[in-house]
C-alpha cells in the first residue's frame, strides 16, 4: 500500500509542478528570469518537492482534469509561500546560503508578488501572504549577506 501511496504522491508533484510550468510560461517577466543554467523545469520541481514536504497540503486540491491547466493565482500564490517559509527555515537551521535553484525561488516568490497587486483581484489574505514573502525573501538575503561575509573574513 506504501508503494501505491509514493507513486500517487509522485503523480501529484509532477501534476503540480506542469501547472507551475503552464503559469509560468503565461507572465513574460516570470520567464526572463530562467535565462540561465538552472530550467524553469527544475524549479518547478524544487518547489513541488517543497509544497509536498509533509505529503499533500490540504489547501491544494489537483483533479485530474488540472493536468494540462495552468494553476490559479492563489494556489501559486500559497505554494511560493510555503516554499519559501521551508527554505527560511532550512536557512535559519543549516546556517548556509541558498543553492541557485532556491535563489531563482526567492527571485520569482517577489517577482509574482510585487505584480500580484495590479494584474490579479486580491483578498486581505493574499496581501498578507504577499507581505510574509517580502519579508522572508529579505531575510533570506540577509543570511546570504552574512554568509558571504563569513566566507571573506575566514580568506583573510
Amino acid at each position: 500500500m506504501g508503494v501505491i501511496r509514493a507513486i500517487g504522491e509522485q503523480w501529484q508533484k509532477s501534476q503540480l509542478s506542469q501547472g507551475l510550468i503552464l503559469s509560468f510560461s503565461s507572465h513574460d517577466e516570470i520567464c526572463e528570469l530562467f535565462c540561465g543554467a538552472t530550467s524553469m523545469v527544475t524549479v518547478t520541481n524544487v518547489i513541488s518537492a517543497l509544497v509536498f514536504d509533509d505529503g499533500l497540503p490540504c489547501w491544494l486540491l489537483l483533479t485530474e482534469e488540472d493536468a494540462e491547466a495552468p494553476l490559479s493565482e492563489k494556489q501559486i500564490l500559497r505554494c511560493l509561500f510555503h516554499s519559501l517559509r521551508l527554505l527560511f527555515i532550512r536557512a535559519l537551521a543549516q546556517q548556509e546560503g541558498l543553492a541557485q535553484t532556491e535563489q531563482l525561488i526567492v527571485s520569482v516568490a517577489n517577482d509574482w508578488c510585487q505584480r500580484w497587486e495590479d494584474r490579479f483581484v486580491i483578498d486581505e489574505q493574499d496581501t498578507k501572504l504577499c507581505g510574509l514573502i517580502s519579508v522572508i525573501s529579505m531575510q533570506l538575503n540577509d543570511i546570504e549577506k552574512d554568509q558571504r561575509l563569513k566566507l571573506r573574513s575566514m580568506g583573510q
